[in-house]
C-alpha cells in the first residue's frame, strides 16, 4: 500500500527522531564538532541501516564514494540523492556523513588491500 505524501513526511520525521535518539553532538576542538554516536546504535546496524534507507533511499551505503585528495583537501563527488545546495534536514547531512566515513573505510581496508594482492600476482605471472 503506498503512503500518502503526508504520512511519507510524518515517517521521515518520525526516522529522523529516532537517528537523532543515538546521537551526541559533542565538543572536542570546537563548539559542536564532534558527533558522538551511543554504543547501542552501533551494535544495531539494521536499525542504522532502516534509518538510512528511510531517510535517503534504496541507494544508501550502495553507491562507493568518488574521492580525491588534492593539495591537503579532500573533494567528494556527491551521491546523486544528497544536494549539498539544496535544503535538506541534518538527519540527511549526518547520514551522509557517517555513509561516507564508512565508504573510506571500506576503500583502505578492503580494497586497497585485494588491490595490492592482485598487482602482486599480476607482476608474479
Amino acid at each position: 500500500m503506498q503512503r500518502s505524501v503526508h504520512e511519507h513526511d510524518k515517517m521521515k520525521v518520525l526516522f529522523e527522531m529516532k537517528l537523532f535518539e543515538h546521537l551526541r553532538i559533542t565538543d572536542t576542538v570546537e563548539q559542536h564538532d564532534t558527533l558522538t554516536v551511543a554504543q547501542s546504535f552501533v551494535q544495531d546496524p539494521q536499525l542504522f541501516y532502516k534509518i538510512g534507507l528511510e531517510l535517503m533511499g534504496s541507494n544508501f551505503l550502495k553507491i562507493p564514494y568518488d574521492t580525491t585528495w588534492e593539495d591537503d583537501c579532500l573533494h567528494t563527488v556527491y551521491p546523486p540523492y544528497f544536494n549539498p545546495k539544496r535544503l535538506f534536514p541534518l538527519a540527511y547531512l549526518i547520514l551522509f556523513v557517517f555513509e561516507r566515513a564508512l565508504w573510506f573505510q571500506h576503500e583502505a581496508h578492503c580494497r586497497q588491500p585485494m588491490r595490492n594482492e592482485k598487482a602482486k600476482i599480476d607482476n608474479e605471472l
